[in-house]
């Protein structure tokens, strides 16, 4: 099993974070190779990194990238660094292999990833992923896509690497941006949706549940989808990865998403585990516990 992320020192700890989570939940017997796209991770984080061992063996390879190469490359929001693009390098940074899974760092793994990891992958399809309901349709036309087309969330997918090598991925990939910059809101995930349109393989969204589903799982039934209803609700009754998409992080306090919990709880199996909140104050305290007092109220009325 290869597995591969993108990471700064600035989410070290987040990595940490998850590939605990992974190494946690994976099937006994299988020692994961982790592929680890950086612009230079210190000794320090990578001491931290290798501690996890203690929870389960696994290889890793460290992998060093320029940021001069990314230069063209547009970020929106603070949170956003240019390592959310590592992945669009991977076909050529892994030549002998013909898939990996990449994984973003602002997840929690809670299941084992071996049935999505061994998903066959034809040469018409180049990613597997999961809807991102988030996103809404008149956003696609101003990325070259059209309003009736399915958009993924890029923080959990499948790669055919030798596919998106034989169609010249990452030339494909400068063309986007240089041709649809301004209009870039989502960063990777709209240059990967519109190269890889009509390559996709949708996998189950319990390997991706995004905040967006948790957010609207009262009224799921209203969107169109290319995964079944009942498979969208099992994705949010019982996720294998949950992602926490958006500015606020399960390691900031004021994060309103009712799984950040999860965080916590693999954070404490981590070198990391004396981390605090940067930001509990009671100004966010209120503003949460206000935020989770409507939610509620909205949800039983079904609005």
């Amino acid at each position: 099993m290869h597995i591969a992320f993108g990471v700064d020192n600035g989410y070290a700890q987040h990595f940490g974070v998850t590939l605990a989570s992974l190494l946690t939940n994976l099937a006994p017997g299988i020692v994961p190779w982790i592929h680890v796209v950086t612009d230079g991770l210190d000794a320090g984080n990578q001491e931290k990194i290798a501690a996890l061992k203690s929870i389960r063996d696994f290889s890793i390879a460290y992998i060093t990238v320029s940021l001069e190469d990314f230069r063209d490359f547009p970020l929106i929001a603070d949170y956003i660094t240019l390592a959310t693009y590592f992945r669009l390098k991977l076909p050529a940074l892994l030549p002998d292999l013909d898939k990996v899974l990449y994984l973003d760092t602002d997840l929690i793994i809670q299941g084992d990833l071996s049935p999505l990891w061994e998903t066959p992958l034809t040469d018409e399809q180049w990613i597997a992923g999961a809807m991102d309901i988030g996103v809404k349709e008149d956003f696609l036309p101003t990325i070259g896509m059209q309003e009736k087309d399915f958009y993924f969330n890029a923080g959990v997918i499948l790669m055919n690497l030798r596919a998106l090598r034989q169609n010249d991925f990452e030339n494909r990939c400068a063309e986007f941006v240089r041709r649809y910059r301004p209009a870039i809101r989502y960063v990777d995930q709209d240059i990967l949706n519109h190269v890889c349109k009509n390559h996709v393989l949708w996998c189950d969204p319990k390997y991706n549940l995004v905040y967006s589903y948790i957010d609207k799982a009262h009224k799921l039934e209203r969107y169109n989808s290319p995964h079944a209803l009942n498979a969208m609700q099992r994705a949010v009754a019982n996720p294998v990865i949950i992602h926490f998409t958006g500015g606020l992080k399960p390691w900031h306090y004021a994060c309103r998403n009712p799984l950040a919990c999860k965080y916590r709880h693999y954070l404490s199996l981590t070198p990391w585990k004396d981390y605090r909140y940067p930001d509990k104050t009671l100004k966010n305290f209120v503003s949460k516990n206000l935020f989770f007092f409507r939610q509620f109220y909205r949800r039983v009325l079904g609005r």
